[in-house]
């Protein structure tokens, strides 16, 4: 399997597409609130699945009156997982035979996640992929979700490519939808946190990858 047209240009999101590391997010609101004697509503993480840590602590203050400020919340939420990021996150089948291969090709590539910068640059270095970027934007560089395309639009002017040749590679589904609606060309990797969307990502994609093993390039 190859691009099926031209790429000039890459935006990374991390979790769940370079890494393997969306467990980790998995009940993380509900582990923090009963952290503190609080008992979370039914559903709380997937209300907050396509929210910044910033955003989460604005709701936890908001609708549970946590009389914390939000970097007291955001520095104890960060505690709870970055142990997991310095340590243990993996890096997915095929990321560092890709990397490789785009700054072959001279394709800039820019990082876009919604995690926190002092979780995902350790993991990056660690995996020793984080110099294969032009530059890594963090959910604490911009203050919107991935529900708004300010981000992927944030990693364009840093790439300084054309739109129509820059790909986005994402796991979740409302990312990939804002990246095609905001006019780039989106290419969706499967992750099992993800799995009952994979109809729908398919469906979106202008590329879909159950791994970037399948890419003929790095072969």
């Amino acid at each position: 399997m190859n691009f099926p047209s031209e790429i000039t240009g890459a935006i990374f999101d991390v979790d769940g597409t370079l890494l393997n590391s969306m467990k980790v997010w998995e009940g993380l609101a509900e582990r923090y609130l009963m952290s503190k004697g609080i008992t979370p509503e039914e559903g709380l993480s997937q209300k907050l699945k396509t929210c910044t840590v910033s955003q989460a602590a604005d709701y936890y203050r908001t609708h549970y009156g946590l009389d914390l400020s939000t970097d007291r919340i955001i520095s104890e939420t960060n505690d709870i997982i970055r142990e997991f990021y310095e340590n243990q996150a993996e890096m997915k089948p095929g990321v560092k035979e890709l990397l490789n291969k785009f700054s072959d090709m001279k394709i800039r590539m820019c990082v876009a996640t919604a995690t926190d910068r002092e979780l995902i640059v350790p993991a990056l270095k660690r995996n020793g992929i984080y110099d294969c970027f032009c530059a890594v934007l963090c959910g604490d560089d911009i203050k919107t979700g991935k529900d708004s395309p300010e981000i992927f639009y944030k990693a364009l002017e840093i790439l300084k490519t054309d739109i129509k040749t820059t790909w986005v590679f994402e796991d979740a589904l409302h990312a990939a939808q804002t990246a095609k609606k905001a006019g780039f060309k989106v290419a969706c990797v499967y992750d099992s946190c993800s799995h009952e969307n994979q109809p729908e990502l398919v469906k979106l994609s202008d590329l879909y990858l159950k791994s970037f093993d399948e890419l003929d390039l790095i072969k």
